[in-house]
């Protein structure tokens, strides 16, 4: 999907394209967590698209017939519906943009956004043996070259034995049940061109979140029972307490859920366990337990407890990825971090870049802005790996200690630079990106050190 927008924040204009490793650089206030949350804003904004449309699949249930078909390559192109569903979902990221960034609509009274048509393909995205539920039937959704066969007999419910992500609930008793099954079609339509799963934030703030997230959902509820005592304006209480940006305020959330999701949540071994396992042995050096049924805390290897609070910056900025890859990633969710490499050492932040390749092999798509060119690298020797013959990557991976599953292709990235109020494509080849103005901090601070060098030994 690919994406133009004026006017954000610093960034006068723009263009992206959504991959499965999006990265985005440049120096400090030139917008890159503005391209952040925007990404969040159009991936949270079409996961809860309510699509108002006059568009009717079906007009009546049919009384002799045991299935409906529906021609979908006539709807979304002959009657311009894709076009008018991207325009409701340009419309509605623009709408909700200024509540996401806890502003008001003056601040983005300029923005713009366009979703470009041509870069939605929907012949790779339509999945066959998509399920959903209607009352006391089963339907099925199946593929046909680029027809959708709706079945709404009883019969298939045996043959069916299960339901699709989607599940609707509809009554054959309910007058409005027509509307509701148009909208069953709709929300299936949106979710086989975009895709999409849930969507993580982990922002720059996380590490101070990680001390105080108990302390700010006090603080809330306290403002919460207090506005109900004495039965304040509404639009008070929202302005009180939503004063974060949406996805500082879902990272708050998600760590208070934490504690309750580790005591309770059992999931069987499998490759994001080990990710988060591998992060815990390598660099972590411990392990998060939950304490009185309450509380994070931090277990080094000799069985030391510590409070969050009194542990490393290292143990605050990572608890919330390593619970993440154990108890909640699924592939095809987005992954969006702001500067994977805060508080963390430079082969440290080595061992993370490798993490993230093998995320996105697994199925996680990933956001991130970055100011390390260590991460960068290690990023463009993964990628070079593709390029050494059987014998000489085998040697350089043992000798590394690179799994196999952390090369990735440059076809799988996306890459950007945040620069004079613009956002160009850094250039990238069979050697990986590079990153313009990584290249110019570190020539320039050699060539200091060689004049400084040269003067000494004058």
């Amino acid at each position: 999907m690919k994406v133009m927008f004026e006017n954000l924040g610093p960034i006068k204009k723009g263009r992206i394209e959504l991959n499965r490793l999006n990265i985005f650089c440049g120096k400090n206030n030139t917008g890159k967590t503005y391209i952040n949350y925007l990404i969040y804003t159009i991936l949270t904004t079409i996961n809860n698209l309510n699509f108002k449309n006059n568009k009717e699949f079906i007009k009546e249930l049919p009384k002799d017939k045991r299935e409906i078909e529906i021609n979908l390559e006539e709807v979304l192109f002959k009657e311009n519906y894709l076009k008018e569903l991207l325009l409701n979902i340009e419309e509605k990221i623009t709408e909700r943009l200024p509540v996401i960034f806890s502003v008001s609509k003056d601040f983005f009274k300029n923005f713009k956004i366009k979703i470009d048509y041509d870069s939605i393909n929907l012949n790779k995205k339509i999945h066959p043996n998509r399920f959903f539920f209607i009352g006391d039937h089963y339907g099925i959704i199946e593929k046909e070259g680029i027809n959708i066969k709706i079945r709404l007999d009883e019969e298939f419910k045996n043959e069916i034995g299960e339901t699709f992500d989607l599940d609707f609930n509809i009554s054959r008793n309910q007058p409005n049940e027509i509307e509701r099954i148009n909208r069953v079609i709709t929300n299936y339509i949106i979710a086989i061109i975009f895709n999409l799963k849930r969507v993580y934030p982990f922002p720059a703030e996380r590490s101070g979140l990680a001390i105080f997230y108990n302390e700010l959902l006090i603080r809330r509820s306290n403002i919460l029972d207090s506005f109900v005592r004495e039965n304040r304006d509404e639009e008070i209480l929202k302005d009180m307490v939503s004063r974060y940006p949406k996805p500082i305020n879902d990272y708050i959330n998600f760590l208070s859920q934490m504690p309750r999701v580790m005591e309770r949540q059992t999931r069987k071994n499998n490759k994001f366990i080990q990710l988060a396992e591998d992060i815990e042995k390598n660099f972590l050096c411990g392990e998060y337990k939950v304490k009185d049924n309450k509380k994070i805390v931090y277990v080094t290897e000799n069985g030391k407890e510590l409070e969050l609070y009194t542990s490393s910056s290292l143990v605050k900025t990572v608890v919330g990825i390593i619970n993440y890859l154990k108890y909640f990633a699924v592939k095809g969710d987005y992954f969006l971090i702001d500067e994977p490499e805060l508080n963390l050492h430079p082969e440290n932040q080595r061992k993370i870049a490798r993490i993230f390749a093998r995320m996105i092999n697994y199925g996680i798509n990933i956001v991130m802005t970055t100011h390390s060119p260590y991460i960068i690298n290690e990023l463009n020797n993964l990628i070079m790996l593709n390029k050494v013959s059987v014998t000489d990557k085998e040697r350089i991976m043992n000798g590394n200690g690179i799994a196999e599953d952390s090369i990735i292709k440059i076809k799988d990235i996306s890459s950007y630079l945040v620069k004079n109020n613009e956002i160009k494509e850094m250039n990238k080849g069979e050697f990986g990106l590079e990153v313009e103005s990584f290249n110019e901090t570190v020539d320039n601070l050699n060539n200091l050190s060689d004049d400084i060098y040269s003067s000494i030994e004058d």
